[in-house]
């Protein structure tokens, strides 16, 4: 549309790591693929090792202990509420008023 070329973050083989995927996989399936895939992934974003994020990551350890409480705080994530677009302050008091405040 503007002309610019498309930068994949996933590759057709990486599709499970995307989030709409990811927060449908059981929970053992979930723990294993976060750790084996994700975390790594994350870690290391296309393989751009001299970025400041990638020299943060560096030493970077995966902390979840158990996959139950993997699920619970990926199944929390999924229903925070999410702003798409904020054109200004009205848009956040009306964020604040439909979930804060109830």
């Amino acid at each position: 549309m503007l002309g610019l070329a498309l930068l994949e973050i996933f590759m057709s083989d990486q599709q499970a790591l995307r989030w709409k995927n990811f927060k449908h996989i059981v929970a053992q399936s979930m723990y294993k693929t976060l750790t084996e895939a994700v975390f790594p992934f994350i870690k290391n974003v296309h393989g751009f090792s001299g970025t400041s994020f990638a020299q943060y990551m560096k030493n970077a350890m995966f902390l979840i202990s158990t996959e139950q409480m993997l699920e619970k705080i990926v199944t929390n994530i999924d229903s925070l509420p999410l702003l798409l677009y904020c054109p200004g302050r009205s848009a956040l008091r009306q964020l604040k008023r439909e979930y804060i405040n109830t």
